[in-house]
């Protein structure tokens, strides 16, 4: 199992963006050139394990099961002490792959899912992907949840970090709520994840929502990895 981007997807190389975009892209890039890594979410947990999806899963979630790369993170602080705004981005490394960044939030309805909230450990946290993808004509959020006893804390110290961990992802729209995958992963410190692109790394027929809002985190994730010096890599 690897954690780099993958041959047969292009990676985002923050190409031509709208103008009116381009204070995001120089606020992140300074961010990342501060820290020497990208701007927000810099300590990170990796784990590995399998993709395995809901018995009614329902398009565009993918129906097989697969390897998965989950890495949790704090936004801001470099300690693992306090509250944080947490994040849960994770890779199904299949054919029909993909990445997907989440934040911690308030909770999973409708005005609840889109704020970034903070939250002391990742099994107390709900996270949402913030914006929804463009499902036919309907707006869909991804949410999820974790659970286990590599969730007990918010440490990215693989050497305090032990167990398994179980993460349950649900899609809401105005259609309802359904069941799309769970996923089962312990803790791997054998890989390493330099980036994750949702925006160029989308499931089939399901792009972020709306289109101004992508080329916005495309600036941020341009400008982080300029920045950081991961020119060539995901946010």
């Amino acid at each position: 199992m690897t954690g780099s981007p993958r041959a047969d997807v292009p990676v985002a190389d923050g190409g031509a963006l709208p103008r009116w975009v381009g204070p995001v892209s120089l606020a992140a890039r300074l961010g990342g050139r501060a820290r020497r890594a990208r701007a927000l979410h810099t300590h990170g947990l990796v784990l590995t394990g399998r993709w395995e999806p809901a018995p009614d899963v329902q398009d565009p979630w993918p129906r097989t099961g697969s390897d998965v790369v989950v890495r949790l993170s704090r936004g801001v602080s470099v300690t693992s002490r306090g509250p944080d705004l947490l994040g849960l981005a994770f890779r199904r490394v299949a054919a029909d792959g993909f990445d997907v960044l989440m934040s911690s939030c308030a909770g999973a309805g409708p005005l609840l899912r889109v704020p970034p909230a903070p939250a002391r450990s990742w099994g107390s946290a709900t996270y949402s992907t913030l914006a929804p993808y463009q499902v036919g004509p309907r707006w869909t959020w991804l949410l999820a949840s974790a659970s286990g006893t590599a969730t007990a804390g918010a440490s990215t110290d693989h050497d305090r970090t032990r167990g398994e961990a179980t993460v349950s992802l649900s899609a809401v729209s105005r259609d309802g709520r359904h069941d799309v995958a769970t996923l089962t992963v312990t803790p791997d410190p054998t890989v390493e994840v330099e980036s994750f692109d949702p925006v160029t790394h989308h499931p089939t027929d399901a792009v972020l929502a709306p289109r101004w809002l992508g080329a916005v985190r495309e600036a941020a994730y341009s400008g982080s990895r300029r920045g950081s010096g991961r020119v060539d890599q995901g946010a």
